[in-house]
């Protein structure tokens, strides 16, 4: 079996810690190539590595793989670029974090400047708690200078939503958090427990159970179609009322409505709020 591992390979961070042992395993019992963009650093030297430099495209190659692992984390420079891959092609999103909402609010902001984004986006996943409390956020006029990211919030809002927005699976390495995401979304989830550092000390045998999980794991997942969380617009009349919702809420709170930022706000997060206004089930 053929794997992909996006990961940030420099620095002694968990998400770093946590591939450089899974690949030492996995180099036991598959053919893993170690895919990164910047020269990696602790990792098996005998593991093939593919360095995606910016503004480079993978080789054809990059893709003739059984399955491919995507590890998510917080930091902005070593994930952004792995998530902007995970977008481009389907595969398997590993979670260590139990939130990614400071990396979420970091990328629309900093990386793409687009608070409307953020907003619309805690909108669609969160309902209008999650669009009140990027008002909260953000301030009345959305201004992304200005950031206040309550750990409130953060927890209760994760964008784990976002990261598995086209995921094929997820990984996580505990049972409680795997029942967090699967409250959260519909697909398939690993969560066998990683290894305590104890036991993967006393030798190779825990960590290639752990990997042997994973593959069998990745074996069940095909491409397939992904989960669609947006239902398709039905009622005009449906959209003008949430947007009037919408506004008044927003209004209360601080925001103008008839400003161009927060008008453009509304409309969007009225499109996305519509399927449940409606009843709508959110697959």
């Amino acid at each position: 079996m053929k794997i992909a591992w996006f990961t940030p390979v420099t620095g002694h961070a968990p998400m770093v810690e946590y591939s450089r042992e899974v690949l030492a395993a996995m180099a036991q019992l598959c053919e893993p190539v170690l895919c990164c963009d910047r020269a990696p650093d602790g990792f098996p030297i005998d593991i093939p590595v593919m360095l995606l430099t910016e503004g480079s495209q993978p080789r054809p190659d990059a893709w003739s793989v059984d399955a491919v692992f995507y590890a998510l984390g917080n930091d902005l420079e070593q994930h952004a670029w792995i998530y902007e891959t995970s977008l481009e092609h389907t595969g398997i999103i590993v979670l260590r974090d139990r939130t990614l909402h400071p990396f979420f609010l970091s990328y629309y902001l900093d990386d793409l400047h687009r608070p409307d984004l953020y907003v619309t986006r805690m909108a669609e996943y969160y309902g209008l708690r999650g669009l009140a409390a990027a008002q909260r956020v953000l301030g009345p006029w959305f201004n992304a200078g200005v950031v206040q990211l309550e750990l409130e919030d953060m927890l209760r809002f994760t964008f784990t939503e976002d990261a598995l927005r086209w995921a094929s699976g997820v990984v996580v390495d505990s049972r409680d958090h795997g029942s967090l995401v699967r409250r959260l979304w519909s697909g398939a989830v690993h969560d066998d427990p990683l290894p305590a550092e104890g036991e993967r000390s006393e030798g190779d045998r825990p960590m290639l159970q752990y990997a042997e999980g994973l593959l069998r794991f990745a074996q069940d997942r095909t491409a397939g179609t992904p989960v669609d969380r947006v239902a398709e617009a039905q009622s005009r009349a449906v959209a003008e009322q949430m947007s009037t919702q919408i506004g008044t809420i927003l209004a209360s709170i601080g925001a103008k409505p008839d400003s161009p930022e927060v008008e453009a706000v509304i409309s969007e997060a009225a499109r996305l709020l519509r399927p449940a206004a409606i009843g709508e089930p959110r697959r």
